[in-house]
């Protein structure tokens, strides 16, 4: 019976080495989970650069000799799962340790780079958020401040490892720089930023229309602008018109229209205020001395009233106000005062342009003035008591 047996006895080894690698590939697979586990928390409780991923889950190897010269959590989690395998399969799991190091500690560094790209990418959009505002809340015809602004930048983008995320993110930068500084213009002037927008979107003036978009020296980090070409009729201060070159056509044209909304807001705000002031003004200067507002200058009745009309409605205001300020200062004083002012301030035949109006003005209040205690002298001497805001404005009619 010896060759039964040893069929018997054969048989018995199959099966059992069969229900061993059964039970040692259950065991490797319920090893690869904790794994896969390890490496999802150690991502998680990682550093926002990743900083440290790599080592803490599968330490460090030697790359000269190939030797493990620091432990990690793969070697606690393997130690842990080696006397689980079955007998037969322990030291070809053994010997498997190393590369299964090898292939996760490839995924792993993968991972800690992934963690470590995003890191820089949200801390360069952090940069560019901050740096963009302070574009647009600034002046824009301030070039020095703006130009260092996007070489600083530049020299930041410089040190993103990811090439593709650094080349990314300098054509961004490029195009955010010139959408804040337009921002800047459209809230200094948006009438002349408009009109600088329109004849920027008529040339179709972008750099993604030309060939150096990608070779040129601002790609560089340094300043190509043009100073020659923002300067305006009126010697404002120049602007670096040659930003805006890198705006896409859909973004010039939003801008344009952005710029075109603010300025017929403002023109909305400055009619109403200019308005205002003409109705306003003279009766709060005649009372109080001066008018609380910022008073509309000669350019605020040009752009309201247009070019003909609008110097005649700011030489009517000019001359009200005037009276009004006259009439302020002379209110409480008694008539010989004031007759004494007045020849005072009488030019001489000689005297100059400036001169005689300054008279004019004077002796159009003072005849207000007048005219009001003449007309009825127990009440003007009443409103002198209780003060002069009382009876002015009938005053300022008369």
């Amino acid at each position: 019976m010896g060759d039964q047996f040893s069929a018997i006895a054969a048989r018995y080894q199959q099966m059992k080495d069969q229900q061993e690698a059964f039970d040692a590939e259950l065991a490797r697979r319920r090893f690869n989970g904790r794994i896969a586990q390890a490496e999802d928390e150690v991502t998680a409780n990682a550093p926002p650069d990743g900083s440290g991923m790599h080592e803490a889950m599968y330490g460090q190897v030697d790359p000269r000799t190939s030797q493990v010269v620091e432990t990690g959590l793969f070697d606690t989690l393997f130690d842990a799962a080696l006397p689980n395998m079955p007998e037969s399969q322990r030291a070809g799991f053994a010997r498997q340790k190393e590369a299964m190091r090898a292939v996760g500690s490839l995924r792993m560094a993968q991972r800690q780079l992934q963690r470590r790209d995003e890191y820089e990418l949200a801390e360069w959009t952090k940069v560019d958020t901050m740096s963009t505002g302070s574009i647009a809340r600034g002046n824009p015809n301030d070039t020095d401040r703006f130009e260092a602004i996007r070489q600083s930048g530049f020299d930041l983008i410089a040190r993103i490892g990811n090439p593709i995320f650094r080349q990314t993110a300098e054509a961004a930068w490029r195009s955010n720089t010139a959408k804040a500084l337009v921002q800047a213009m459209i809230a200094q002037d948006p009438k002349r930023a408009a009109e600088m927008l329109g004849a920027a979107h008529a040339g179709s003036r972008t750099k993604d229309d030309t060939a150096e978009a990608v070779g040129d020296s601002s790609v560089r980090g340094t300043s190509t602008f043009d100073r020659s070409s923002s300067t305006t009729p009126d010697d404002k201060p120049a602007i670096p018109l040659d930003a805006i070159t890198y705006l896409k056509p859909s973004d010039l044209a939003a801008l344009r229209d952005q710029a075109n909304t603010a300025t017929a807001a403002q023109l909305v705000d400055a009619r109403a205020k200019v308005q205002l002031a003409e109705q306003n003004a003279p009766a709060v200067i005649a009372a109080t001395g001066k008018y609380p507002e910022r008073e509309p200058t000669a350019q605020d009745f040009v752009n309201v009233y247009g070019a003909e009309d609008g110097p005649k409605h700011f030489e009517n205001f000019r001359i009200a106000a005037g009276v009004a300020k006259a009439f302020n200062d002379m209110y409480r004083a008694p008539n010989q005062a004031i007759h004494a002012e007045l020849r005072d301030f009488e030019p001489g035949p000689n005297g100059a342009p400036e001169e005689r109006e300054r008279y004019e003005v004077r002796a159009g209040a003072a005849q207000l003035i007048m005219a009001a205690r003449d007309a009825d002298p127990a009440s003007y001497v009443g409103q002198i008591v209780a003060g002069p805001s009382s009876g002015l404005e009938q005053g300022h009619n008369t």
